[in-house]
């Protein structure tokens, strides 16, 4: 971008979006962490639930964690705010958009006839939805460990 006074305002909105948006992640992924570690959000006592503080070590290690790894991870990868975004949102539409629709009907009309045309047309959808999805994120993860050895 070049130097004036939009793209400053761009670069500036974008690091408080950021800035207000990492909370939003880090703490559902966190949770999720700690649930797998058997650091509970909440902790039976006597039968009274006592929610643990935010300011719990346990809990700032874990998510101070999350960050720094996620900051390692895209200073690895070159350009990698763009090449991942890119990947993870082609990736989440296509299956959004191709996969899941036929599997749900396939799914919801499983009571009746078991092989009726349009149940074999999903069927074919949902496999070639697969397979393309599969050959895009192998291409595209290939060419982005291609940057990171190449770099």
């Amino acid at each position: 971008m070049p130097d004036s006074w939009i793209s400053l305002s761009v670069r500036l909105l974008m690091t408080f979006v950021v800035a207000l948006t990492t909370p939003l992640v880090v703490v559902p992924c966190g949770e999720l962490i700690e649930g797998k570690l058997g650091m509970a959000a909440d902790d039976e006592d006597d039968g009274r639930q006592q929610r643990r503080s935010m300011l719990d070590p346990e809990r700032v290690v874990v998510r101070v964690a999350i960050c720094l790894s996620c900051m390692a991870f895209s200073g690895y990868v070159p350009n990698g705010f763009v090449d991942l975004v890119s990947f993870i949102g082609c990736f989440c539409g296509a299956t959004t958009g191709f996969v899941l629709p036929p599997l749900f009907r396939l799914k919801l009309s499983s009571k009746g006839k078991p092989w009726s045309s349009e149940r074999l047309c999903d069927v074919v959808a949902l496999v070639l939805a697969v397979v393309a999805i599969s050959i895009a994120s192998v291409l595209t993860l290939c060419e982005l460990f291609w940057k990171v050895t190449t770099k």
